[in-house]
Order: structure tokens, then sequence, then C-alpha cells
């Protein structure tokens, strides 16, 4: 007998080699061929079973918030073995010791030729030997040289890796590894080139000119608006200047400014008066700045250019229309749909005494007494809803009380969206027509040259027979000649009269009159040749013995001025398109945004120099949540107002404990007023803290907080007095402060939206300007009303009344609240849950609270805060962010009130929103608080509750 047994085992060892050879090749064929890392990872288990032989193949993938090894792919005999084992954790720890765990952590192959005995696979040896495994290797994947996962594979053999396989498949995972990197390389790249099209594909359909320039301001880059506005084609303007569109008439010192900015690295804004390829001129907005390299370098400029022209047009038209509205023998104006005058032109202002100038902004009440204002009003309250009334004789009153009769035409001017923005009305002093009116019924000859003068004609209609009579100019204007006529007049008057018009004609005839009751009516006629005219109706009726008898009446042909009305309203829609209200929106909120902004960021860009000292790190910090603070005031506001714009915000009325709402502003106003050195008082009955009021305190605190920082942020010197007292049924509060004042002229628009009492460039005050808006309109929803008294250069009060209803038994004492300084108590330490899905917020807030904290536990999902509250019922407080992945902060808090009313759960959310504190309250929370959370806000609230007496 031959002793065969070497050959055997070379044998056996030459078809090892060849099955890892046959995995190697076909793995690399994959390579090849696939293109998704996930794809190419369960090909690489199949092919290790299939070609090599192995009992079991899987690929796990590091978790890096766990450190915990997830199978992403398996294939081979499992048998529910990676699910039976415990997990296999990357970290030093009993879990982690293992092949894979061990391969993971120091990068190089673990091979266990011997399950059975090795102690190291302790921990998973019965499960595997169940499933036939006798010897495994785990080999650590990597990406751009970091260890990312491992490949593990089963041999039904003991011993079955010898040092050849190893180093064969030592080479195998290289591939494998050099073949993520490849994918993910590849990925980015794809990535890359989306964005870049998607860049490339706005630029180019862009409704804005875009254009880049070389260095020398010559053209390398022209989106097709940039062509379409100029007429010039893209090979037209590639490698041209800019200067190919001057049209002569922007000056060269505007230029040379231009280049000035831009080749010094900063923006420049601009309007030219171009010149397109056709010769036709155009306004162009533009924005001009230079293109900056990672070296600060500047390689190109970008100009990004809108067209203008037809807002300039509009612009023209509308000082056009101001220039007609000017020369003009009638009187013109435009007011607030409140009756505030913002145009008036010579000829109105003159009809009463006044120059144009000593009318702007005052109510048009200034032109009546007080015997006409009731019939003013009613008319201005019919023309909201009606939207128009023409030819009105309306009376008014002169400077020196001297009262005259006018012809009236009044319209509402309405934005693009059917908004009524304005008034707009026109008068003529018909005090002379008036009067010859009474001549002309004396004399019918000077009546007939009036008429003619005037465009009248007189006429009486008799009821009894029928028959119409009129003066010469009446023929006229229906058309027929006095001395040739042959017809009935009625009938041809009723013939005439436009069909639409016929109702009013009977309303003419069939009214109810009274004694010296006038009826003025505007009737349209159409007449042959002449279209369509306008004839205004003033019909008087005649009594005789008490029974009316005929209609006597005045017609005005008033054609031109119902064109020049129609042309004065045209113009105005045109004016409108200008949108200038927008615009000031837009610089304002613009500036209050990015003035903080740059604060943040410029300052926080000096932190990363190493010799800041201490004190300037120190300031810079302040100036950093100084400026982050004022943000976020600013966002606040603009939500608050768009919620009252849209109608959606709703009153949340409870009973309110005045005490309690005094200490909260106290607390918050009484540091920023003694920082400027200003005494800060609030003074109220002696017994209103057991006052409550039935309201909304939210909107009640907001109302204060702005009418309180107002008078902080304009206060110099002196105090600031917050009163509350009770007048009958209703709780007055004032805030007084001895600040810089408002002038009378100032006043009647501060609550408007964005306005301050300086609005100009140079004001010395920050603010978005919606704090008093803001402030009326909560006001008013509670019922209330806020009004201020002012001196400019010695103050303001600012007064917001309510309804009170809880009376209080005395009113007679005032006393001045004031709370003392109490020392900072300690609290016990506490068991304490995050649950925040923002790992920065999370960070922050577990560095507030560590000196209260035996222990800290972070979550980042609703579920998982559910999850560990059940397994320790012993937490003493948790923070519940509102929004978080799989489970809300709302749900998450009524979960856990299922099974636990008694810890204490804070609220904390970024909306801010008015509400919100009610919602979450109503969910289980405690307490809510606002992001961004401050420390001292939320020590407090720890302190409130687990304060160790």
């Amino acid at each position: 007998m031959t002793d065969i047994t070497y050959r055997k085992l070379a044998e056996e060892k030459i078809e090892k080699l060849n099955r890892l050879y046959s995995v190697i090749s076909h793995v690399s064929q994959a390579i090849v061929h696939v293109r998704d890392k996930s794809e190419l990872m369960n090909e690489v288990c199949r092919i290790a079973i299939e070609s090599g032989n192995f009992r079991m193949a899987w690929i796990g993938l590091i978790d890096e918030e766990t450190k915990i090894v997830k199978p992403v792919a398996k294939e081979g005999f499992d048998e529910g073995y990676l699910s039976a084992i415990r997990q296999i954790s990357v970290s030093d720890i009993p879990e982690g010791r293992g092949p894979t765990g061990t391969a993971i952590r120091k990068g190089n192959h673990f091979v266990c030729n011997d399950i059975k005995t090795d102690s190291l696979v302790a921990p998973w040896r019965s499960e595997a030997l169940q499933r036939g495994y006798r010897s495994s290797i785990a080999l650590p994947l990597k990406q751009s040289g970091k260890t990312i996962g491992s490949l593990s594979l089963y041999s039904s053999q003991p011993n079955f890796f010898d040092q050849e396989e190893v180093r064969l498949l030592d080479e195998f995972v290289n591939e494998i590894s050099f073949a993520f990197e490849t994918i993910e390389t590849e990925n980015e790249r794809q990535k890359a080139e989306k964005q870049l099209g998607k860049l490339y594909r706005a630029v180019e359909q862009s409704p804005v000119s875009i254009v880049i320039a070389d260095l020398q301001g010559n053209i390398e880059y022209a989106n097709p608006k940039a062509s379409s506005t100029t007429g010039y084609r893209f090979d037209e303007l590639i490698g041209k200047n800019p200067s190919l569109l001057k049209s002569g008439e922007t000056p060269d010192i505007e230029y040379q400014k231009l280049w000035e900015d831009i080749t010094s690295g900063r923006e420049w804004h601009g309007i030219f008066h171009n010149k397109r390829k056709n010769g036709e001129l155009y306004w162009e907005s533009s924005t001009i700045s230079p293109i900056i390299d990672n070296q600060g370098k500047i390689t190109n400029f970008l100009a990004v250019k809108e067209d203008i022209t037809k807002q300039k047009l509009a612009e023209q038209e509308l000082n056009k229309f101001h220039t007609i509205a000017d020369q003009a023998n009638y009187g013109s104006a435009i007011t607030s749909l409140e009756g505030n005058i913002l145009y008036i032109n010579d000829t109105f202002a003159h009809m009463h005494g006044y120059e144009p100038d000593e009318l702007l902004g005052k109510f048009l009440t200034i032109f009546h007494n007080q015997e006409q204002l009731p019939i003013v009003i009613e008319l201005i309250d019919q023309l909201k809803i009606s939207g128009s009334f023409s030819a009105l004789e309306v009376w008014h009153t002169t400077r020196d009380g001297k009262v005259f009769p006018t012809l009236m035409n009044a319209s509402l001017i309405f934005d693009t969206k059917n908004i009524p923005l304005f008034l707009s009305a026109t008068a003529i002093d018909i005090s002379e027509l008036k009067q010859k009116e009474l001549d002309l019924l004396r004399s019918e000859n000077e009546l007939n040259k009036a008429q003619e003068l005037a465009s009248m004609g007189s006429w009486e209609h008799n009821l009894v027979t029928g028959e119409l009579v009129g003066s010469k100019n009446y023929y006229r204007m229906l058309g027929l000649e006095y001395d040739l006529a042959d017809v009935n007049l009625y009938d041809h008057f009723l013939s005439i009269v436009h069909t639409n018009d016929l109702p009013l004609v009977d309303f003419l005839q069939n009214h109810q009159y009274t004694e010296n009751e006038m009826q003025i009516v505007d009737i349209r006629i159409q007449l042959p040749g002449e279209g369509t005219r306008w004839l205004q109706n003033n019909v008087l009726p005649v009594f005789q013995n008490g029974r009316l008898v005929a209609l006597r009446g005045v017609n005005i042909d008033i054609t031109e001025k119902k064109k020049i009305l129609e042309d004065l309203i045209a113009a105005k829609k045109r004016a409108e398109e200008s949108d200038k209200l927008k615009t000031a929106f837009l610089n304002n909120i613009s500036h209050e945004i990015r003035t903080p902004f740059n604060a943040i960021l410029g300052f926080l860009s000096m932190f990363q120099f190493d010799d800041l000292t201490k004190e300037e790190r120190n300031e810079y910090t302040g100036m950093i949540n100084q400026s982050a603070e004022r943000l976020m005031n600013t966002i606040n506001d603009i939500v608050e107002i768009s919620q009252i714009q849209a109608g959606q915000t709703k009153l949340v009325l409870c009973p309110v404990d005045i005490k309690n709402i005094m200490l909260d502003l106290e607390s918050r106003f009484r540091h920023e007023s003694e920082f400027k050195g200003l005494e800060f008082n609030i003074i109220s009955n002696p017994d209103q803290s057991t006052t409550n009021l039935f309201t909304d305190p939210h909107k009640l605190t907001t109302i204060l907080s702005h009418l309180l920082g107002n008078a902080v942020k304009f206060t110099n010197s002196g105090r600031i007095d917050l009163t509350i007292q009770t007048k009958g049924v209703t709780m007055e509060f004032c805030v007084k402060d001895t600040g810089v004042g408002i002038s009378k002229n100032k006043q009647q628009f501060i609550f408007e939206h964005f306005r301050q009492a300086d609005s100009s460039n140079t004001r010395q005050f920050e603010g978005s300007g919606l704090g008093l808006t803001i402030s009326k309109a909560y006001a008013e929803m509670l019922n209330g009303k806020i009004w201020v008294e002012s001196q400019e250069g010695v103050g303001s009060s600012f007064y917001v009344s309510i309804p009170l209803y809880e009376t209080p038994e005395t009113n007679a004492l005032v006393q001045i609240i004031q709370t003392e300084d109490k020392p900072e108590l300690e609290a016990r330490k506490l068991k304490i849950l995050i649950a925040e899905d923002d790992e920065g917020s999370a960070i922050f807030i577990s560095i507030v609270i560590k000196s209260f904290g035996k222990q800290i536990i972070m979550v980042r999902t609703g579920t998982e805060a559910v999850e560990v509250c059940l397994n320790n019922p012993d937490i003493d407080l948790i923070l519940m962010d509102i929004q978080m992945p799989e489970m809300d902060g709302y749900e998450a808090t009524r979960q856990i009130r299922k099974f636990n009313s008694q810890v204490v759960i804070f609220a904390q959310t970024a909306y801010a929103l008015s509400g919100d504190d009610e919602k979450t309250l109503a969910a289980g929370c405690n307490e809510y608080l606002t992001k961004p959370i401050r420390k001292e806000q939320l020590v407090a609230l720890i302190q409130k509750y687990f304060q160790e007496e």
C-alpha cells in the first residue's frame, strides 16, 4: 500500500485555491458590471456560496450612531443565525471581541479555524455549531481608507483558512473596497453633474438677464433672456463690452462709480437707460458683483438685470396724471380708505382756502362743519360698499367757515387682486351754478344762455297731461332743433335712453316724493353720430294742494367729466403697477434681517483668531446674542402680522392672573432698563394681584411687551412706568416713558405697518415697524382699544384698555410693585431625558442642565422617548421637542401620560405661533419653551419644579 495522504492534502489544497480563484474571478466580473453598492454586496455573498462552496457568507456595515454591525447582505445556510446571535459591536466589549468586531476595530482580517474550541467566539459558538459552521474568517471592508464593515465567510470544515487562502481573501476584499470607492465616486460625479445641469437650466431659463464678463468687462456668457432683452444674438454679445448697449443718457461718472465698486469687491446696484439693437430705448435695473475664487481673487463679474421699462412707463403715466390733475379746473384728491389725504391738487385746496401742503395727512372731514359731517360719513360708508358715486351735490365748508355746494364724483381704487386701496374724489364748486339755476327759472333767455354755456338743459314734465317741455339747450342735448322739432318730446327722450337706464327713468317718474326733495340720477342717452352721452338729471317735485302734479329738472351733460374720471381711474390703476407698497415692505424686511445677520456672521468670523482676549470674546458673544435676539424678534413679528392679515389668529380666552403677567414682564424688562440706566416701575392697585381678567394671556402679554420694548428702545434717560388700573368695566394699562416722544403730525400713522416716527434712512432706532400694528390688531381682537399721547422731546404714554369681567373692590390706593432679588436655590440631582432630533440643540441643552443631572439620557425620536420612559419610571424631567421623526412631541407626551402622570415635561418648539402653548399644555406638558431656548429661562423652570426647601 502507498501512503497518499500528502497527495490528497495537495489535491484538497488545489481545490480550495481553485474555488477561491473562481470566487475572485466572478467578483471581479461583477465589479465591472454592477454599479450599485447594495447589489454588489449581494453578488459578493452569492458568488462566495456558489463558487467558493462556503457554508454561509454575510456582509455587515457599521451603524455610526450605535456602533453596531448591521447585516446588509447574506447568502447560504443562515437559518436564522444572524437574528439569533446577539448584537455585534465594534467597541472593545465582549460583544465586540469576536471575529467581525475585532476585524473591524483593528482593520485586519480575523481567522477562527476551530469554532468549537476558540474562546473568542464563545458568545456565538452554540448557534454556529448548530448550523454546521466549523471555521470562519472576518475581512474588514474599507472605503477611502476608513473601515465601514466586514465580509464574514463560514466553512463547514475546521482549519479551512490557511495562510495562502487568507492572502487571497485579503486581496479579494481590497478589490471590493476599491469597487465601493469607485461606485461612490461615480455616484458623487453623477450627482454633481445633475446639480450642475439644474444650475445651468436655471440660468438659461431665468426670467431676468444674466451676464458674465471677464476682468476687462468683456462678455463671456449671456443667457437667452439677455439676448431677447437686448435684441443681440448670443454670438453677437460674446466678446463684446456691455458699452454697446449705451444710449448716452447715463452719465460717465455713474459707469466710473460702477467700475470702482466691482473691482474693489463690492456689489453695485443701479438703473441704466440702455439701447436695444434696433435702437429702441429701455430701462434696466442691474445688480453687478464680482465672482471671487477660493483664494479671494476676482475672476469674473456677474450681472443680473431686469427690464423695468413697464414700471418706468407706469411712473411716467402717474406723473402725467399728477400734471393733468394739478392743471385741471376741478378739484381732485386721493385719500386712504380711512379718509387721510394722500394727494390733493391746487384747485381742490384753494376751493377751501388752503394750500395743498397744509392738507396732506389730514382727514377729509376738515372740509365739512358739524352739520355736514353725518352726511359725509354716510357717503363714505356707502362708497366702500358700492364702489363709486357720481355727480352728487355735497356741501362743503371753507377755512373761514363759509359753506358752499359742490358737485362730486368718487370711486374706490383697487389693486390687481380687486382689493380696495384708496379713495378718489373730484369736486366742482357749483355755488355760482346754483345761483344761476335760480336766475334761470325767472328768465328763459338767461336760462338758455347759461345752460348752453354750462352744457345744461331745464325741463318740466306735467304728470297730469304727460306733456314734457324744455329749454332750447335741453332740445339740443336730446339731438333736436328747438324751432324745428315736431315730436312728442317725452317719447323721443324714452327712445334715446340707454336700455339699461330705463329703470332709472321709471324710478324718477314713480318715486314717492316729499316737499323740496331732490333726486339726482345719471342717465345715458344714445344719439346718432355722437355715441353715448351722460346726462345728470337733477329733479324736484312740484306740488299743488299737496298733490304731485309735475317734475321739474335740470340736466347737465357730464360726458366729459365721466371721461376724465375714467381716465383718472385708468391712470391710477397703471400707477398701482409700480407696487410701491411691496418695495417698501421688501426694503424694510431686508434691512431688518440682513443687519443682524451681518453682525452675527461678522463677529462669528472673529472667533477664528487666537489672539482674542477674554473681554473681546465676551463682548463679541454679547453682540451675537443681541443680533440674534433682534433677528428672532423680526421673524416673530412677521409671523404674527402674517397670521393677522390671513385671518388665522385665534383667541384663546381664559382667566388670567394679572400678577403673574406683571412679574413676567418685570423679569424681562427690568434688566434692559437698568442696563440703560433707566428707572423701571410697575404701578397697580394694592389688591390687583387677586384680580383675574377673562382674556387671551398671550395676546395681552404680546401687546404690553411691544409697548415696553419700544419704551426701552426710545428712552435714553429717565424712567419707564407700567400702570394698571380699573376703570368701570375695563382695565387700563399705560406704558409711560421719558423718551424721545412723537410729533403730532406723525402720531396718526405709527400704528400702520412698518412705520416709525422716524422712517428715514438715517433713523437712529432699528425695528421692523410691526410692533404697534400687531398691538393694535390684538387690542381690537380683545374688544379693546389702544391710543397714544405724546410730546416730542418729553416722552410718550401708550394706553391699552380691555374689558374687565371681575371688578376689584377698591380703586383708591396706588403702590409700586417691586420684586426682591432672591438667592438662587439649589435643585436636587435629577434623572433627565432629552428628546431632541437636532444634535446641536441636544448638546446645548445637556450642557445647560449638566449641573442638575445625575443621569442624562438623549433620544432622537418620539418613539424612543416613550420606550425609554417605559423602561425608566424613575425619570424626573423630560425635555420634549415637538417636531421629531416617527412620532412628534405631542403624541409622545400623550403616550407617556397614559402610564406616568407624575414626570415633569417641558415642551420645546421652534414654531412659536399663537396657540402653540395651549396645544402643548393640552397634550400633557407642564411648561412651554420657545426656541432659541435661553439658559436662564430653562434653569428658572427647573428650580421652580425641583428646588429643595
